[in-house]
């Protein structure tokens, strides 16, 4: 009877132990812009309309992916590929986040290249 209290007592530090953890990572990931009710409501409803306008191509972000990008601004389906000259063959399931760090590419850097690359889309078409 004895070693099942220190039993239960134990997985029940355990178990706040982890809560904290999660709490803690949740936190975080908000703060890197991971998760954000904001951008998960509108993502969803980006995906039932028409294609956006280059003006608005700064709602682009890392957790993006090629295909959802191509889908959102009405592009061709190779277009990135062959602007940013992506050879990953995880094209176009492949966020910009895994990209930019597979290919050594800042973020920053490759969330411009992206926007201008759908800017020029639009004004080439």
């Amino acid at each position: 009877m004895k070693y099942l209290r220190w039993i239960l007592i134990g997985l029940i530090a355990i178990l706040i132990i982890l809560l904290i953890v999660l709490f803690v990572q949740y936190q975080s990931l908000q703060r890197a812009q991971l998760i954000s009710d904001h951008e998960f409501l509108r993502s969803q409803m980006l995906e039932r309309h028409a294609p956006l306008p280059a003006s608005e191509a700064n709602v682009i972000r890392s957790w993006m992916t090629f295909d959802y990008i191509n889908k959102i601004f009405g592009l061709s389906p190779d277009y990135l590929k062959t602007q940013l000259s992506i050879s990953d063959s995880r094209y176009p399931r492949l966020t910009v986040a895994a990209y930019g760090g597979s290919a050594g590419i800042d973020q920053a850097t490759l969330l411009n290249d992206i926007e201008n690359a759908i800017r020029n889309y639009t004004t080439a078409t």
